[in-house]
């Protein structure tokens, strides 16, 4: 259920790593250059997004999910998010599952029998947080994190990307949460952690416990065919 990661590495005593090599193993360098504190370069791994510098490297945009399974309408299970990171750590060369994840996003499918957005109509405020309306659906935002609702068919159609063949001709709804800022909500979360078994049940419950807070105005009952590891908080919350 993971889709865009953040991460960042520093070079010191437990991570040594060669600019140069590291520049090398990059598929696409589309920028190269120096600043104050030296020589840097920006390139891409597939659709994730690096930064390198000799001290230190972030993977700043993309998403993991579409990397590893080619779409983020398939939702990742812990053994994919290690092996997604060990994959792309190979090509890199430096082991991403000791590296400082920043931000993440954690989300899963759902499916309606009308459009989502007749759905997201239903959903209120939120404890705590400001509820904003967009073209393809709903934020919630706080702080460190937010909440977003939206037509994932419609964002595919948009970006010309097909649906994987599960989803064709339906309705597919999207849930997220999006934590901008790790460290004030989890402490120090390291690649490796992704994958463990009780980080991710806590990430999930925290996913869970924030769409507790939004006030449903009307539960859409019949009109909710409920698909995917989504299956349980939408039972509970929205057909209760």
């Amino acid at each position: 259920m993971y889709d865009t990661i953040k991460m960042s590495l520093t070079q010191g005593e437990d991570l040594q790593y060669d600019y140069h090599e590291i520049v090398d193993n990059l598929e696409d360098v589309y920028q190269k250059g120096v600043n104050i504190i030296g020589a840097y370069a920006n390139g891409k791994i597939g659709p994730l997004f690096f930064f390198i510098s000799p001290f230190y490297i972030n993977l700043y945009k993309g998403s993991i999910a579409k990397y590893w399974l080619q779409t983020n309408a398939v939702e990742m299970t812990r053994k994919d998010i290690l092996n997604a990171l060990n994959s792309v750590s190979d090509k890199l060369g430096v082991d991403l599952t000791k590296a400082r994840v920043t931000q993440f996003d954690f989300g899963g499918n759902f499916e309606t029998t009308q459009s989502p957005i007749r759905l997201f109509d239903t959903l209120g405020n939120a404890q705590g947080y400001t509820r904003l309306e967009q073209d393809n659906g709903l934020y919630y935002k706080r702080g460190n994190m937010s909440m977003v609702f939206y037509d994932k068919g419609l964002e595919q159609r948009k970006k010309k990307q097909s649906l994987p063949p599960l989803y064709k001709n339906r309705f597919l709804a999207r849930y997220e949460i999006r934590v901008k800022k790790v460290r004030d909500v989890f402490g120090v979360v390291l690649g490796k952690d992704l994958s463990e078994e009780d980080f991710y049940v806590g990430v999930y419950d925290l996913w869970y416990k924030e769409f507790r807070k939004i006030n449903i105005v009307h539960a859409p009952g019949s009109d909710l065919v409920i698909t995917g590891s989504s299956k349980n908080l939408l039972e509970r919350v929205l057909l209760a």
